[in-house]
């Protein structure tokens, strides 16, 4: 046919707009934002990939980083997602300066920094060391680092695990714990394999009442359940000539657990006080009657006698009576130490033994504080042991004739 049809009019037309299209220039196409790099040296001394390394140990990475399209801006150093406490790391052995750390300098363009880090004490934790350049863009490296943990350990970290005890009291344990695999979580002290259920018989970090369990299993406080270097302190019981033996049992997180075995044995030595006096008088120390007490006889002499071992210490300014008393000659004053047995008193107090124990226990006085009704205090004259307690106390107010009422204990 001499005519194209339509359809073949329309498909030439066609071709020939896509022929000249194929043949101009595309205006269009860009290179994309190329973002930093970064990564870590595989060298000697540095970690490069995922580690375990023993506690105490510092890690230690070498961190390359190159730009993309813009400059180097920060560097960021996290632990676990957290921003790394910068106390914890060193820059080419010197301060970090801050934690992002800002990049100046020539290092803009890329850097190869050496860095440390105090790691955490236990378990594996996520290291992320992330570059952020001048637009924004971001590129990281990280690393999981393991503490290596050695088995749970309890040790004794001072004195014996045998002890002979004279009478009841309270006794010292110095620990040592460290952890295994977990963080510690809680103290428990066993009599002869039964959990001790009274809980004023323990104290942990301190001796005074107000350290006592509040539970026995204890709950650790948190500053020391990473480990922890302690005393506490345990009543011992008080039937004579028996052993027992107090397990001191820390669990750790993971049920983990290790022991400590005390063995304590209380003395069957009773050597009896060898006198009493009841019922001594001892005077306002400024007034007509004699101010001063000889424990020796149980006599009540001067307050200058030669003889005095306790003597009243008179007036104030006012003339007012300061019911203290002080130790004279010589002698030795203590008051009774509060860790003392719940049960104990001048009353049960029946063997030298016991008397020693009460002095060497005690606090040393030179005067007393406000003497009533109840107090006890122990002494030493030369190598004599003496326990005394106020029975009666009188106090007048018109004239000076104020006295204490003393029962005394001696033992040579």
């Amino acid at each position: 046919m001499k005519y194209l049809s339509l359809f073949s009019k329309l498909f030439l037309a066609l071709a020939v707009i896509s022929f000249a299209s194929s043949c101009g220039t595309d205006d269009t196409t860009t290179d994309p934002t190329q973002g930093p790099s970064t990564f870590l040296e595989d060298e000697a001394g540095f970690l490069s990939t995922d580690a375990t390394i023993d506690a105490g140990d510092v890690i230690n990475v070498r961190l390359t980083a190159s730009t993309g399209t813009s400059l180097l801006n920060t560097l960021t150093i996290y632990e676990d997602g957290f921003e790394v406490d910068l106390s914890r790391i060193t820059i080419d052995g010197a301060d970090a300066g801050a934690n992002p750390k800002l990049i100046l300098g020539e290092d803009v363009n890329g850097f190869t920094y050496d860095i440390s880090i105090t790691p955490h004490t236990t378990g594996t934790a996520t290291y992320e060391f992330e570059v952020a350049d001048a637009d924004g863009n971001k590129d990281a490296s990280t690393i999981d680092v393991t503490i290596s943990s050695g088995p749970l350990t309890l040790e004794l970290a001072t004195g014996s695990s045998s002890l002979q005890l004279g009478s009841e009291s309270l006794f010292e344990v110095a620990l040592n714990a460290t952890t295994g695999s977990a963080a510690l979580s809680t103290l428990t002290v066993y009599e002869d394999g039964v959990v001790i259920s009274d809980l004023t018989r323990l104290r942990y970090g301190a001796v005074e009442i107000a350290n006592a369990f509040d539970a026995n299993p204890f709950t650790l406080p948190v500053d020391d359940q990473a480990g922890f270097a302690k005393s506490i302190w345990i009543r011992s019981h008080a039937e004579a000539g028996v052993t027992k033996t107090f397990t001191v049992r820390v669990e750790d997180e993971a049920l983990e657990t290790a022991d400590l075995d005390i063995v304590v044995t209380l003395g069957t030595i009773a050597t009896p006080f060898d006198n009493e006096y009841t019922g001594r008088l001892v005077y306002n120390a400024d007034g007509q009657n004699f101010g001063g007490l000889d424990l020796d006889t149980g006599s009540n002499v001067s307050a200058f006698d030669a003889t005095a071992d306790i003597i009243d210490s008179g007036l104030d300014n006012n003339d007012n009576w300061f019911r203290t008393i002080e130790p004279s000659n010589g002698a030795s004053l203590r008051s009774i130490d509060t860790t003392q047995p719940e049960l104990f008193s001048y009353d049960n107090v029946s063997s030298k033994e016991a008397m020693i124990a009460a002095y060497d226990s005690g606090q040393e006085l030179f005067q007393s504080g406000t003497v009533n009704i109840g107090d006890t205090f122990t002494a030493k004259v030369g190598t004599t042991y003496y326990i005394f307690v106020v029975r009666n106390l009188v106090e007048t107010s018109a004239d000076n004739f104020d006295y204490y009422e003393f029962d005394i204990k001696q033992a040579y």
